[in-house]
């Protein structure tokens, strides 16, 4: 029947009663993501923050991990504008414009078995503009999307 369980003050039961083990507040099934991190929208120099929410069902500490899609999910860890890579709550304080498009995840484990949250997008509002330059043989302007100087 597998790990099924069900709760009796304090003592963790199987599904036919008998007694799996005593003083248990909750089933031992490890972690479970109970909020994911959300997509970040903001303007250059803002604090970007992503958060995940984790219960741990039996009750062993939770141990993040942050990680950053650079062609391969890696770990991250705090220095420069990081910080929390290793808490429930990343931070990115303060946001330049090449922070656009950056994705991040959370790796949540525990004495049992470990989850990773979604996806989530650091996006750097107004950056879909155009750079117009004035060709002075011509005198003409010339359109240069999505460039920065």
């Amino acid at each position: 029947m597998g790990r099924q369980s069900r709760f009796k003050r304090g003592v963790v039961l199987n599904m036919a009663g008998a007694e799996l083990f005593e003083g248990a507040a909750s089933d031992p099934g490890g972690v479970t993501i109970t909020s994911q991190p959300a997509n970040w929208q903001g303007d250059v120099g803002d604090p970007a923050k992503f958060v995940v929410g984790a219960t741990s069902g039996d009750a062993s500490p939770l141990v993040y991990q942050w990680q950053e899609l650079n062609g391969s999910w890696a770990d991250m860890s705090d220095g420069g504008a990081v910080s929390g890579a290793e808490t429930f709550d990343l931070t990115i304080d303060p946001t330049v414009l090449g922070d656009d498009q950056r994705q991040f995840r959370c790796n949540v484990s525990n004495d049992v078995n470990s989850k990773t949250t979604r996806t989530a997008v650091l996006e750097i509002l107004g950056t879909d503009f155009t750079f117009f330059t004035l060709d002075g043989a011509a005198g003409t302007y010339i359109s240069t999307p999505n460039t920065y100087p």
